[in-house]
């Protein structure tokens, strides 16, 4: 059973110090209860969401979040889904968006397991963890409903990313690899299957495989969409993102000609290419100003 909060949200920065309020959820942050009130606040709130957005220390409160992401299979999907509401309100703005690629982990992630980080932003961390999110939840879970929800934190977030580590650039790269292959393996099955859409069964795999297409290019859109406003929005601060899309262009190729995904395609090879001259012209100055 859910603990009852017998006062009002409004009511609780009236009774607590709101500094001593935020360090005391931060800390407890894995546990269910706690994540729960911190979405309340951050919602109903005013006073407690600008003291959270404002503050010096925006670590505190994202990386116990991320933790719990990251663990989801250790978690309940009452707290990974607060968890992930936490971030998708505090990706609304555009401070916060800004400060966390200001923070740089230098001292390492000891849960973050599939790789050592040296020198990541945690705005770079929060990016790896969203997109293992989506990736376990496409796999494990299938809820459209939290992947739509990892997709719009990292689209409100998307022009603000800057100096992006190598990893995680090719992470976001990979991650649209990965489903572009599925996606191309699906139609496949479907083209050879030859059944028309009305005369399937809802229950049939083909129906079931018609329905997972669907949500793909969903997915796929919207990762291109996240891309292209990086780009043009901070161009010059992501040369690694620039450079992992022209050594993985042929990824994006396929999509250039297919009317769902043309136009974001188009424009990602353009801006691209363009991020390349600007990188290299930046280069060749430097050389010779030493």
């Amino acid at each position: 059973m859910r603990p009852f909060f017998p006062f009002c949200c409004e009511c609780a920065c009236s009774i607590l110090h709101i500094s001593r309020l935020f360090k005391t959820l931060c800390d407890t942050l894995s546990a269910d209860e706690s994540t729960l009130f911190l979405y309340l606040l951050l919602h109903r709130n005013v006073a407690f969401r600008t003291h959270v957005l404002a503050s010096s220390d925006v670590e505190r409160v994202v990386l116990p979040i991320l933790r719990t992401l990251y663990r989801a299979p250790e978690s309940s999907n009452h707290h990974i889904y607060m968890s992930l509401i936490v971030l998708l309100i505090l990706s609304e703005d555009d401070l916060f968006n800004t400060s966390v690629h200001d923070v740089t982990m230098k001292g390492g992630i000891d849960w973050y397991t599939e790789r050592q980080l040296h020198e990541v932003s945690l705005g770079g961390l929060l990016i790896l963890v969203v997109i293992r999110t989506i990736q376990y939840n496409m796999l494990k879970m299938r809820d459209k409903y939290l992947h739509t929800n990892c997709l719009a934190a990292l689209a409100n977030m998307s022009g603000q990313f800057k100096n992006l580590h190598p990893y995680v650039s090719q992470r976001i790269v990979s991650m649209f690899e990965a489903l572009a292959r599925k996606h191309s393996r699906l139609v496949a099955t479907l083209q050879q299957a030859g059944e028309p859409a009305e005369h399937l069964d809802e229950d049939s795999p083909l129906c079931e495989a018609m329905a997972d297409v669907s949500a793909l290019e969903e997915v796929l859109r919207m990762i291109l969409e996240i891309v292209n406003s990086c780009l043009v929005s901070q161009i010059k601060s992501n040369s690694n993102l620039i450079y992992t899309l022209l050594y993985k262009k042929e990824v994006f190729e396929p999509f250039m000609t297919q009317p769902a995904f043309q136009d974001l395609s188009q424009n990602l090879q353009t801006v691209s290419l363009e991020g390349r001259k600007r990188c290299l012209s930046v280069d060749h100055t430097l050389f010779f100003s030493r």
